[in-house]
């Protein structure tokens, strides 16, 4: 009986092992496509920006299998201040809008959804005069692109992409 426990306790810590190395794959991989190093801070994003996305690619990845299944981004944003607040890899609309909300909601008062999407991408763009526009896109360039064509569309000069992820 002791050596079947044993047996059993030595095979789901080789399975440990084993799942580790992909795990921390996939979240270094994960936190590349946010933009943040493995050092989980990079001077192109806000501040705190890649200890929030650790946490969403921890999430990702715990997912494991399910990464064939869609997945939901949102991005928030705040007129007034320009700050923002990010999610993706979400099983869900809400859960992503959520945590994009409170992102947001850390650093300004005014936050809204400001586009949600699934397995793709999604941008903001701004420009003096608190105009802003969402975009779409299978890239996170195609995405920034529409959100530019979009400010442009409602008259704004200067607009500037002020951030862009993917659902993935």
């Amino acid at each position: 009986m002791r050596a079947g426990l044993l047996g059993v306790v030595v095979a789901a810590g080789l399975l440990t092992m084993v799942a580790s190395p992909a795990r921390a794959d996939c979240i270094g991989s994960c936190m590349s496509e946010k933009g943040c190093g493995l050092q989980y801070e990079s001077s192109r994003v806000q501040p705190g920006y890649c200890s929030i996305a650790k946490s969403d690619c921890e999430v990702r990845c715990r997912r494991g299998g399910e990464e064939a299944s869609s997945t939901y981004g949102a991005i928030a944003f705040s007129p007034a201040s320009g700050a923002w607040g990010d999610a993706f890899g979400y099983p869900s609309r809400g859960g992503a809008e959520q945590r994009a909300l409170g992102e947001c909601g850390r650093r300004a008062r005014d936050c809204t959804v400001a586009v949600w999407f699934r397995d793709q991408c999604g941008a903001i763009a701004s420009a003096s005069g608190g105009v802003w526009a969402s975009g779409l896109g299978k890239t996170r360039a195609a995405a920034s692109a529409d959100a530019m064509t979009d400010c442009r569309k409602r008259g704004a000069k200067g607009c500037e992409t002020r951030h862009a992820v993917c659902s993935r």
